[in-house]
């Protein structure tokens, strides 16, 4: 992701089993003055599907960095689903063919995938 004066390069992966899950993001932001944040978090969720939708809920959530606070470089970047307990998150996931996959969010293209 890029914006104008924030630079991301950051992983999710996640694991869905039953009605509970975990996103699991690694990766680093960096700002316009060199200022580079590492990225490793991990968010466990309740959500329900329908179709190709998933609809999401955010319980713990938890930082390398231990604490409670959210660095603003953080914060101007990731969702707040990704950031704090408690937030709802959607996307929608459409099997494009074998080996690809798009995600949706607010039904905007947002990630592409492929194995």
């Amino acid at each position: 992701m890029e914006y104008p004066d924030i630079r991301g390069d950051i992983s999710v992966r996640y694991v869905f089993n039953g009605s509970n899950g975990v996103a699991i993001l690694r990766g680093k932001i960096t700002d316009n003055n060199g200022e580079n944040l590492a990225v490793n978090q991990n968010v466990w969720f309740t959500f329900t599907r329908k179709d190709d939708d998933y609809f999401m809920e955010s319980g713990n959530v938890a930082s390398s960095s231990g604490g409670t606070n959210i660095h603003p470089l953080l914060a101007r970047t990731l969702p707040d689903f990704f950031l704090k307990p408690k937030e709802p998150f959607y996307f929608s996931i459409l099997r494009l063919n074998s080996s690809t996959w798009q995600f949706y969010t607010s039904r905007s293209p947002s990630v592409f995938c492929q194995r």
